[in-house]
């Protein structure tokens, strides 16, 4: 009989993309007339995709455009605990999420591999009302990349940062087409 000790180390990669980057909306729902208001909804859905290490942190940062000259009057994350901040003068956003560790290095807080996000962005109904079109399409570009936690040795990149996905979500308010049957004779 004979006892073998091995040394055994856990490594890998992590990797990101952003999907659902087409949105489409009724435009009545948008129109707030008493508040004077334009309100687009959209979310930003990120995903790890390699699935070979425990996640430590995410970051997402967009960029909310102006819409016919007017710029977004708030601009803010719902339905997320997660660290969001907007700057208004140059009208980007970041989300950030990290892992909790305990004091013996186990994680007890982690970070899905899909993760979406609900914002919501609003602008003066002027915005709207000056395009003088049934139909508006918004576009925000967006990027964003995880962190894995590799094995500690010097030979491997610890924590692991993933590519930076990058897409650009097009949010579509359209004024809703007028019902219509159709029939076919046999």
């Amino acid at each position: 009989s004979k006892t073998v000790d091995f040394t055994v180390d856990w490594y890998g990669t992590v990797a990101s993309s952003i999907t659902a980057t087409t949105q489409s909306y009724q435009i009545a729902d948008a129109i707030d007339e008493e508040n004077q208001t334009f309100t687009a909804n959209f979310n930003v859905t990120i995903q790890e995709t390699k699935q070979e290490l425990l996640l430590s942190r995410l970051f997402v940062e967009g960029t909310i455009p102006e819409q016919n000259g007017y710029a977004p009057t708030e601009v803010k994350l719902t339905g997320s605990t997660d660290n969001f901040n907007y700057d208004e003068t140059t009208r980007q956003f970041t989300i950030q999420r990290e892992a909790t560790i305990d004091e013996n290095g186990v994680v007890t807080t982690s970070i899905a591999r899909s993760n979406t996000y609900k914002l919501q962005v609003k602008y003066p109904l002027e915005a709207y009302e000056s395009m003088g079109t049934e139909e508006i399409s918004i576009k925000i570009p967006v990027k964003g990349y995880y962190e894995g936690y590799n094995n500690p040795n010097e030979e491997f990149n610890n924590p692991y940062k993933s590519n930076t996905a990058s897409a650009t979500i097009v949010i579509n308010y359209r004024k809703p087409a007028e019902s219509q049957t159709d029939f076919s004779i046999t």
